[in-house]
């Protein structure tokens, strides 16, 4: 049988910075001149013959020194420099985090943040995060009695989109001025809008405050409304003196010295959340829909951002969390690293095409375990279906020594540890956690502490979350009146195990004995709540047991299918439908064919949505949702809850 010809290779570009790393390493404290890093690493060409070439070689050297340099390996001057010959060097005091010091508390806090992104990029950046802090020994068994209880964080908060325009902010600096395009609610084109920002946090959603250099006034912008990425804005572009004046002055801290960021963003919310704007809003949507976009697809992950620098980054973290753990499963990678199969392929290539190169240009390559195979279709056998140990062997010397620490903590790594332990309820052991981490977050998020607002993390305020949560944390049934989607009320004894937010909304996650399995309810269609004397069961202790998954409604259950248009600010909700077909617009909105559970379920949707969802088909409902606003609206009708 004739073997499938290979389809899968290592990434150059990665494995060269990784390999100029290691070797740089080896020769330091020395180090190497660049005529010697030619002539050592195979990467490069160690003879050209044209200024073109020589100038290429030039660019791409300097790439890679950029790519080590943005996560944490400097190359400085060697001990073997002189005024006629530079050397490159790389201490390897320099490289890598400090240990630190952790309480078997503070380790089962770690622990806890590692679901608290909703999207990949958010995720595994936390999970790489912690990781590096852990030396990737995570094991607490021997923690005892020494961990006190401690409440779960939200659920998802946030998507990769949030998670971006938070890292693109806290690389800015203190109160930068920026730019963005803005897609206000009920409208489908964006508008630019500058501003100086003041501060970022969450209240369900994240939300921007800053001072609008074009209205003259305090503004708040929620950051899943802002289509493409958010950009400084240079001196050069400032319109006058006068608006140079506001931005020095703002960042000086001379004017809005005392601004109360918690009270701006509750404020916005509450218009956000304000129930007859979005009615109106949804009213005008439903009248006056966008153009059906023709055919849609089937479902295809699409291929996400993953710049140069960004590899270096996992690839680094890899290497560590490998040698450290002497073997990780596949499913394990594939989750911690946010990647999917084909790039888990090539990332493993690359790792074995990095070693030390010596004069004679012989590597001491790094040796990944199982071998990997060269085309997709076996990785995709026996790697994702198998799900082996994989393993990595490192030859002695500066790369395994040093390459095998844990890396330093980058900017999204430190955005998603603050933003996380910020999201803990307050107590000794976070504030002792917290501490710790100022000592090795990277410089630049040393000011987000002061302009992120976090307290629309916590669990809602309402009498039913709080009593809810009471009843889990002392594992009491509890007897509901509730609400469901199709507007029908029932009453039923439940056996709660958690509660948690995913996404706008808070949920109960609890053993319903009706049912006879696990239901995750709506906290805000929950009518009543009664604490009973009873004790959870067995079922309910292991449910507690298992990780909190978002919200999904069973497929059986949905036999009424509809096309929607999300909106851009809304486009991430559709996969929460779980989707049959699709297509993805250009100002950031999406159409999607999807399964619901009832007619009525689907009306109350978009009715709800404020505009961010509407109905396009079947056209008959879409009347539906008209009228039943209308209705809502009309001051002799139903009042809107």
């Amino acid at each position: 049988m004739e073997e499938a010809s290979q389809d899968a290779y290592a990434e150059e570009h990665v494995a060269r910075a990784l390999s100029l790393a290691a070797t740089v390493l080896e020769a330091s404290p020395r180090g190497l001149t660049k005529a010697e890093i030619w002539e050592r690493i195979e990467f490069y060409p160690a003879r050209v013959s044209t200024l073109e070439e020589r100038e290429a070689r030039e660019k791409v050297f300097d790439r890679d020194k950029k790519y080590l340099s943005q996560n944490g390996i400097r190359l400085v001057p060697g001990e073997g420099s002189s005024e006629h010959e530079y050397r490159y060097a790389i201490d390897p005091e320099d490289y890598g985090l400090p240990e630190l010091e952790l309480t078997a508390a503070e380790l089962m806090l770690l622990r806890q943040l590692q679901r608290l992104w909703r999207g990949r990029r958010g995720r595994a950046t936390m999970l790489q995060a912690i990781g590096a802090l852990t030396g990737y020994q995570q094991d607490l068994a021997d923690a005892g009695d020494a961990v006190p209880p401690l409440s779960a964080p939200p659920l998802e908060l946030g998507d990769d989109r949030d998670f971006e325009h938070l890292e693109t902010l806290a690389g800015l600096g203190r109160r930068p001025a920026i730019s963005f395009d803005y897609i206000a609610r009920g409208r489908f084109e964006a508008e630019s809008r500058r501003v100086v920002l003041l501060g970022v946090g969450v209240r369900g959603h994240w939300y921007l405050t800053g001072y609008d250099l074009d209205r003259h006034a305090v503004r708040t912008f929620r950051l899943d409304r802002i289509h493409g990425g958010i950009r400084a804005v240079r001196r050069s572009a400032l319109n006058s003196m006068e608006e140079m004046e506001t931005v020095r002055a703002i960042r000086a801290s001379e004017s809005y010295a005392d601004f109360d960021l918690s009270a701006a963003l509750d404020d916005a919310a509450a218009a956000s959340g304000d129930q007859q704007n979005r009615l109106r809003a949804a009213l005008q949507a439903h009248r006056q829909p966008p153009d059906h976009p023709g055919r849609l697809r089937p479902i295809r992950e699409g291929r996400s951002s993953d710049p140069a620098p960004q590899k270096v980054e996992r690839l680094l973290s890899m290497t560590a969390h490998l040698h450290a753990s002497g073997g990780v499963r596949v499913s394990e990678l594939l989750v911690s690293y946010g990647v999917g199969p084909a790039q888990l392929q090539r990332d493993l290539l690359s790792l074995q095409q990095t070693g030390s190169y010596d004069a004679d240009r012989f590597g001491s390559l790094a040796e990944v375990r199982p071998e990997i195979p060269l085309t997709f279709a076996d990785f995709e056998k026996q790697f994702v279906q198998g799900d082996p140990l994989v393993s990595l062997e490192l030859p002695d010397g500066a790369l395994r020594g040093t390459l095998t620490r844990p890396i330093r903590l980058s900017v999204p790594m430190g955005l998603s540890l603050l933003i996380g332990v910020h999201s803990l309820e307050a107590s000794p052991v976070v504030d002792g956690l917290r501490n710790k981490l100022q000592e090795v977050l990277p410089e630049q998020m040393r000011h987000v502490a002061d302009q992120v607002s976090l307290s629309g993390v916590e669990l809602p305020g309402t009498e039913h979350a709080q009593v809810l949560a009471g009843a889990a944390d002392q594992g009491r049934a509890v007897e509901l009146d509730y609400e469901d989607a199709q507007g029908r009320t029932s009453r039923r004894t439940v056996e709660p195990t958690a509660v948690f937010r995913s996404g706008a909304h808070s949920y109960l996650r609890a053993w319903s004995r009706p049912d006879e399995e696990p239901r995750t309810f709506r906290i805000s269609r929950i009518r009543c709540v009664e604490v009973l004397q009873e004790q959870i069961g067995e079922q309910a202790h292991r449910l507690a047991e298992l990780p909190i998954e978002p919200p999904r409604v069973p497929d059986h259950r949905r036999p009424v299918r509809a096309v929607l248009h999300f909106a851009a600010p809304a486009a991430a909700e559709a996969d929460d439908y779980e989707p049959e077909l699709h297509r993805r617009h250009e100002g950031g909105g999406r159409t999607a064919q999807a399964q619901f559970r009832s007619e009525e379920s689907l009306i109350r949707l978009c009715a709800e949505a404020g505009g961010d969802i509407i109905l396009m088909e079947p056209e008959a409902l879409r009347i539906r949702v008209i009228d039943r606003v209308e209705s809502q609206l009309s001051p002799s009708g139903p009042q809107a809850e």
